[in-house]
């Protein structure tokens, strides 16, 4: 019995050593700048990623603020935020990298709701009510990154969220500074 046990013991440890030396752990902080699309409006959108990198393992905390773009458009302007928590994984080269990731998301912010009182046209825009809202929605992000130098890549992210107040496409732009790669 005690020599099983030493067996699985010394087998369980060489795994974990060997699997251990050949692991890559790593960070990122991503800047990301892009704009929305939902059913309804529009707009830009920038926020900020910080990724966990282990192996080919990527765990992913984000923030992103949506704001309505429509200059002569219905007031109040609508404008979201949202917290993103994914898990996914990457595959790629040494300066390549494609990653996919989902996890949940708050999604908050401002909404119009019916129209208050209509606008006089080209000088004064429709004047709608409005309400704040929460939801929780399912978050997907794939990616495509250019890894030119072990603390950065630049790259494009698609992001979606899939809700029932504002589903939204989210592609952007974004610039990883961290430790990246081997």
């Amino acid at each position: 019995m005690k020599n099983k046990l030493l067996i699985t013991a010394v087998i369980l440890m060489t795994t974990l050593v060997t699997s251990g030396q050949d692991s890559f752990k790593g960070y990122a902080i991503n800047p990301k700048l892009g704009f929305f699309n939902n059913s309804k409006v529009g707009g830009f959108a920038g926020g900020i990623e910080v990724n966990y990198i282990y192996n080919n393992f990527l765990f992913s905390l984000d923030y992103l603020r949506m704001e309505e773009f429509d200059i002569l458009g219905p007031e109040p302007k609508e404008g979201y935020n949202q917290i993103g928590l994914m898990v996914g994984k990457f595959t790629g080269n040494k300066y390549l990298r494609f990653q996919y990731q989902a996890g949940f998301a708050p999604l908050w912010g401002l909404k119009r709701t019916d129209l208050k009182s209509s606008g006089t046209g080209f000088l004064g825009p429709d004047i709608y009510n409005s309400k704040d809202f929460f939801t929780v929605g399912l978050v997907a992000k794939l990616g495509f990154k250019v890894i030119p130098f072990k603390f950065m890549s630049i790259g494009i992210d698609i992001n979606a969220n899939i809700n029932k107040e504002q589903p939204s496409i989210i592609p952007m732009l974004s610039i990883e500074f961290g430790s990246i790669r081997k």
